[in-house]
């Protein structure tokens, strides 16, 4: 089975929001307005993308607590759904410590999908195609993802 989306819509197009089964906003790392704006719109959940570097992990208590202040605004607002850790390598202990940490101590769940960290990235964005279309571990972690967030959406 594999998961399905209508199509992701561009904020720019003008028709409702009940047409699609999945928008994906994505924000650059910080909490700025344009952030926080986005937050407060993905009311069926938010998804915390993160390196695996101690910079990267900081940021997380702060977008937790901007996220619970949002849901505080909209009882509605579903919170964050998980986080996705990308760039990730399991030949790096770092990596893995951290992972470690953020099951035992963060109050969100954490995906069971690492995103893997590739040279091919830059191959596929200078060739105009998806990292997945070039490297069969991105697709299979990016698939992967996606059941997660079917299930975690549908539970």
């Amino acid at each position: 089975m594999r998961p399905y989306v209508k199509r992701v819509a561009s904020i720019s197009e003008n028709q409702e929001h009940s047409d699609y089964d999945f928008v994906i906003i994505d924000t650059p790392p910080s909490l700025g307005a344009l952030s926080v704006n986005s937050m407060a719109a993905a009311e069926d959940g938010v998804i915390i993308v993160s390196n695996l570097d101690v910079m990267s992990t900081r940021g997380i208590e702060s977008f937790i607590e901007s996220t619970q202040m949002v849901q505080m605004a909209n009882p509605s607002h579903r919170g964050i759904l998980g986080i996705l850790f990308a760039l990730y390598s399991d030949r790096r202990q770092v990596d893995r410590q951290v992972d470690n940490w953020a099951k035992q101590f963060l109050p969100i769940p954490v995906f069971d999908t690492r995103i893997p960290e590739t040279s091919n990235v830059k191959k596929a964005n200078s060739s105009k195609f998806l990292v997945s279309q070039i490297d069969k571990k991105m697709k299979a972690a990016y698939d992967a993802f996606a059941y997660e967030v079917l299930y975690a959406t549908e539970h």
